[in-house]
């Protein structure tokens, strides 16, 4: 999901809006697609994590072992 910032190391629980679903992760061209978000819908931010490659956010409604 591309996103504007988001402060991963802010804890509160708060809404965030998906922007885009689609998202060329590697910087190669190749197009990785989050079918399960749904662009424009607000979602609640529950967890952050600044990982080796990117930032992951962990999302109440669609919870995910490795966030997204």
């Amino acid at each position: 999901m591309q996103t504007k910032k988001v402060n991963v190391f802010e804890p509160s629980k708060r809404k965030v809006l998906c922007i885009a679903n689609e998202h060329d992760y590697l910087g190669d061209g190749t197009i990785i697609r989050e079918d399960e978000l749904e662009v424009g819908r607000q979602y609640t931010f529950v967890k952050g994590e600044a990982m080796p490659y990117g930032s992951m956010v962990h999302l109440e409604e669609l919870p995910c072992k490795y966030g997204y």
